[in-house]
């Protein structure tokens, strides 16, 4: 509410409205580099398991539970900051709608963990009976609702962009909104120009 006041009270409203546009984007390409910094946690997890499971019959458990706390502890330290930004969208800048799909993706990242972490002991279930069938279709079940997670939670992401771009006044975006229909910033300038965050690579290596 204090940049509601400054804004009416000391400026035009048309050099406020492109002061908070400026401010939103800023945090929404910090929002990218988060999630880079997110998909590649998921990629370190991904190779480490594998090597884990090269490791068996007498695993390697103490290098991949060390592995495990570094990803979890920057996993946490992500969300922190991903809070933070929705609560600047929220309260700062007064964007809810912003804020409400950061509040959506936040518990997609904990369902996607999750369903990472079942999807291992279902992997190495199977590796371990060979010739039985359930674990392998487990590891098929496991592994298709992971990869529709991930459409959705990228889907997700580019609404976010889509609100932006459209300048918070239509509602209308579509489900899957088209890489170049976002790289405006709804002022006339392209500095959202940064391609959408990878994909998850746990996600397409399993």
């Amino acid at each position: 509410m204090l940049a509601y006041y400054y804004c009416h009270t000391w400026e035009s409203e048309h050099v406020c409205g492109q002061k908070g546009q400026a401010r939103v984007r800023d945090l929404l390409l910090q929002l990218q580099d988060l999630q880079a910094e997110r998909s590649e946690a998921f990629g370190l997890l991904d190779q480490g398991h594998q090597a884990y499971l090269r490791s068996g019959p007498h695993y390697d458990f103490p290098r991949y539970r060390q592995l495990v706390h570094e990803v979890t502890e920057a996993f946490a330290s992500i969300s922190r900051e991903v809070l933070a930004i929705q609560e600047q969208l929220r309260d700062t800048h007064v964007r809810p709608d912003l804020a409400q799909h950061l509040a959506r993706l936040q518990e997609q990242e904990q369902q996607r963990l999750e369903l990472t972490a079942a999807l291992q002991l279902a992997r190495q279930k199977a590796q371990e009976e060979p010739g039985a069938a359930a674990p392998r279709e487990e590891v098929q079940e496991l592994r298709q609702r992971h990869q529709l997670l991930d459409s959705t939670h990228s889907k997700g992401l580019l609404n976010v962009y889509c609100l932006f771009s459209l300048g918070g006044g239509d509602r209308s975006c579509p489900l899957h909104y088209p890489p170049s229909a976002w790289k405006g910033d709804g002022l006339g300038t392209n500095q959202l120009m940064r391609p959408p965050p990878p994909s998850n690579p746990l996600a397409e290596n399993i």
